[in-house]
């Protein structure tokens, strides 16, 4: 990670799948969060209803009965 002001926290790919894992465990998603560790995966601005947010669209399959 790299803080070049008060404005900007500048995070590679590793370190922002790194802090989607520790959310997703701190918020009891374990097996979510274990398949990301698992996989690859991608991220990208999406547009949504209600404002902007970061998608995190993994690769592998995953069964939302798993979680």
């Amino acid at each position: 990670m790299k803080v070049k002001s008060i404005k900007s926290i500048y995070l590679t790919k590793g370190e922002l799948k790194d802090a989607v894992k520790m959310w997703l465990r701190a918020h009891g998603h374990s097996v979510l969060e274990r398949h990301l560790k698992l996989n690859g995966c991608e991220f990208e601005w999406s547009h949504q209803d209600d404002g902007e947010c970061l998608a995190v669209d993994m690769d592998g399959t995953f069964e939302e009965n798993e979680e």
